[in-house]
């Protein structure tokens, strides 16, 4: 402590890579620690991220108060690198794209050119980091989806053998973020943990937590439509025989609990078909998740892209 009695405190300076909108350094930002018998405290400095995306890197720049550098990783430079973080980094958690380790992309795609190049980006910046700062930073930690292991394995391995060539630990292992954030979902990632050698082991799991089920997160807020929540509180807009599709499947079912054909009145005339394997160019193919819909007592499945009832476990059954 200092001659006031107050703590020293430590910061320790953090760079993410392929940032995204900063909600991991949100997190880093908000750690803390303390050591009173020494009289420290420790906490981290955001020293900025590296994003592709121009509107994604503002929203970097909002959450965390650092400033973010739009840039392909393809194109940075170690001079830029150190002109704009400075010459020594103590930790840096990269999460380069893990399209082509998705389970939602099918192998033929993604091992198209186009998804083979982008996920090898965690090559490039491995690469570029140690041109910037040979000796590396203390701490390095890459997060992504768990296939990366079997999809991309090449990748891994690489990356491995550039770290170990640095003199590196490394530690490599799967979590499920609904365990350690007692979240409503499980959500498995990846976490490879580089310790530089004259680094001590300051790094352990936290403890885990009971997974909540959507209700215990939906039931707490005003139900859609609500003036009070604001105008994005609401149900979609959907067709009458969207609606209908979605009413004839229980709760916890999918589009196999639709029955094979349903009587309905000359204005919904439609069919409402149970899905199948596609014969025929116009005929549906089901997909995992197709008109699901979550029981309230049940966590949240992967939410995708789809924006609509159809597509993805998107549609929660409220006995409210």
């Amino acid at each position: 402590m200092d001659g006031n009695g107050s703590m020293r405190v430590r910061k320790y300076r953090a760079l993410f890579v392929f940032c995204g909108i900063g909600g991991g350094a949100l997190g880093f930002k908000k750690a803390r620690a303390e050591f009173r018998r020494l009289g420290i405290s420790a906490q981290f400095e955001i020293v900025g991220g590296i994003e592709i995306d121009e509107s994604t890197a503002r929203d970097f720049e909002r959450l965390t108060g650092a400033p973010c550098l739009v840039m392909d990783v393809r194109h940075v430079t170690p001079e830029l690198l150190r002109e704009l973080f400075g010459d020594e980094i103590d930790l840096i958690f990269f999460s380069p794209p893990c399209k082509q380790a998705c389970g939602l992309l099918s192998k033929e795609i993604a091992f198209s050119p186009k998804y083979v190049e982008m996920g090898a980006l965690g090559i490039v910046w491995c690469k570029v980091m140690f041109e910037a700062w040979p000796r590396g930073p203390r701490l390095l930690l890459m997060e992504n989806v768990p296939r990366i292991r079997t999809r991309a394995p090449q990748v891994m391995e690489e990356i491995r053998a550039t770290l170990r060539e640095h003199g590196y630990l490394i530690h490599e292992s799967a979590h499920d973020c609904g365990e350690l954030g007692g979240l409503a979902q499980h959500r498995e990632r990846l976490l490879l943990v580089g310790r530089r050698r004259d680094v001590g082991a300051l790094l352990y799991q936290p403890i885990k937590k009971r997974v909540r089920s959507v209700g215990e997160v939906l039931g707490a807020l005003p139900l859609p439509g609500d003036p009070a929540a604001g105008p994005m509180h609401r149900l979609p807009k959907i067709e009458a025989i969207t609606a209908l599709r979605l009413a004839l499947i229980p709760a916890g079912g999918d589009w196999r609990n639709l029955p094979d054909r349903v009587l309905l009145p000359p204005d919904l005339a439609r069919a409402v078909a149970k899905g199948r394997r596609r014969k025929s160019p116009s005929e549906r193919t089901p997909f995992n998740d197709v008109w699901r819909v979550v029981n309230f007592d049940e966590s949240a499945p992967c939410v995708t892209t789809g924006g609509t009832p159809s597509a993805g476990g998107l549609s929660v059954a409220d006995p409210r």
